[in-house]
Parts: C-alpha cells; structure tokens; sequence
C-alpha cells in the first residue's frame, strides 16, 4: 500500500482521534497535516471529506473558527462532488459542526440556515 492509500489514512485517523481523546491536540492536528499532505497527489475520495471533517471539528474545539470554517466547506464541498448524501452521519455532522463555527463566528443568519438544514 502507498502512504496516501484510504487504508492509511483510515489508521492515521485512528491515531489522531486517540490523540485527541487523551487531550493532545498538537499530535493530532500533526497528524491531520500528515495526511492532508499524502492525500494531496492522489484521487479524492469519501475519506478526504472524512478526515477534513474531522481536522475541522479539532480546529473548531480550540476556538480556530476561520480554519475550521474553510476546513470543513471543503469536507462538504468533496462529499457533495462525490455524490455523498447528506443525510450520511459524517455529513450531517460536519453540517453541524458548520453551523456551530458560523455561529462562533458572529454569523448568526448563516449559522441558523445550515442548522436547518441538518
């Protein structure tokens, strides 16, 4: 298997999650960038989505609301090009998470039509 194979990503994901269940965050946002640099020369797939999601809701947990904001628009915006549908658990949450930034943000109209819409 090559670095950047889902198979990978799916481990270091693992990794970063129990990085983040014991409370470093550094580890785990290193981590998230590991992987956004194997992923970065191959072809999108669900896991891209999966692992922005879930870097997004890292970012939004420390209070990086602009990072995580970008973050996860392009998490939804690869489930979205691959034909996910919403209603997917992941999605939904990322959704959610979404309108939680917005809301963090300031943005409480936006935050209020994705909110909606999950």
């Amino acid at each position: 298997l090559g670095a950047g194979h889902e198979t990978v990503v799916s481990m270091l994901l693992n990794m970063a999650a129990a990085h983040e269940l014991e409370g470093d965050t550094n580890k785990a946002e290193n981590i998230y960038l590991r992987i956004a640099a194997l992923r970065a020369s191959t072809q999108t797939s669900a896991i891209d989505g999966q692992w922005r999601a879930r870097f997004g809701r890292l970012l939004h947990s420390g209070g990086r609301h602009a990072e995580s904001l970008e973050t996860l628009r392009t998490a939804l915006s690869v489930w979205r090009g691959l034909g996910v549908p919403g209603e997917s658990g992941e999605v939904a949450t990322a959704a959610g998470t979404l309108g939680a930034v917005l809301h963090s943000l300031g943005r409480h109209a936006e935050s209020v039509e994705v909110l909606r819409g999950v």
